[in-house]
């Protein structure tokens, strides 16, 4: 019964860290022009960013749920012989070797994540990057219901 115990016990510990942190692995999202990336290897963080001429506008997105979304991509259909995609999950002990997911099936989870925290987002250049998240979106403007529908970007102090 002991030994039961601590196998129980010894395989339940093994397996949290990779619930709790993302498991070190790393979701990209490539949409219009911007890369989302949502990353379990450092805990649970996310970004969005975006080249501008020889800068880049990023904007950190509180995030706590990467867990769940990472569960949810790894179910998602992948794109036939691994073809490279927008979308990929990408495992901190194989960077090179990403699993392309299906953009079709992709593309609506990360477009309903945007949509969600789109005002859960902070950046050191918050009027540049809140400027253009509005004017290019990462989402098509269709799912915009209407004008209140905006990206907000909180300064970082």
């Amino acid at each position: 019964m002991f030994r039961l115990i601590l196998l129980s016990l010894t395989l339940l510990a093994g397996t949290l860290p990779s619930f709790a942190g993302g498991g070190g692995a790393s979701i990209v999202a490539e949409l219009n022009g911007w890369t989302l990336t949502l990353n379990g290897s450092d805990g649970s963080s996310a970004y969005i960013s975006k080249p501008e001429g020889d800068k880049e506008l990023i904007a950190r997105i509180a995030f706590r749920q990467f867990a769940d979304y990472l569960l949810v991509a790894e179910r998602l259909p992948r794109t036939t012989k691994n073809q490279k995609s927008p979308f990929k999950i990408v495992e901190e002990d194989h960077p090179s070797r990403g699993i392309y997911l299906a953009p079709e099936c992709a593309r609506p989870l990360f477009e309903l994540m945007l949509l969600n925290h789109r005002t859960a987002l902070s950046s050191a250049d918050a009027a540049r990057v809140e400027a253009e998240l509005n004017k290019n979106p990462p989402i098509d403007r269709t799912l915009l219901p209407n004008a209140n529908f905006v990206f907000k970007v909180a300064p970082i102090p």
